[in-house]
């Protein structure tokens, strides 16, 4: 059926991207995850994240706990904390 080959073509579009989290054996290396394009940007925009304290957790995993587990120890340190979960 027409339905079902539609399907299967939305979900290979779909597989074709990687998934960082099962791939196991990529090899971190400078020449695959590169931030100097990242670094020319913020340079250009004079650095933001310099002015101002944060904790930035990204990944594909465990972000919810670890926000939640560094939130509380900062506070129990006696820091004014922020938590601001953004899952995209």
């Amino acid at each position: 059926m027409e339905i079902e080959r539609d399907y299967q073509k939305s979900l290979d579009f779909i597989y074709s991207f990687i998934d960082l989290s099962i791939t196991r054996n990529l090899r971190y290396s400078p020449e695959r995850f590169d931030l100097s394009r990242m670094f020319k940007l913020m340079a250009l925009l004079r650095d933001p994240q310099l002015d101002y304290d944060v904790i930035h957790v990204a990944g594909t995993k465990g972000k919810g706990s670890i926000c939640a587990m560094a939130a509380s120890i900062m506070k129990e340190a006696g820091y004014k904390v922020g938590f601001f979960p953004h899952f995209i």
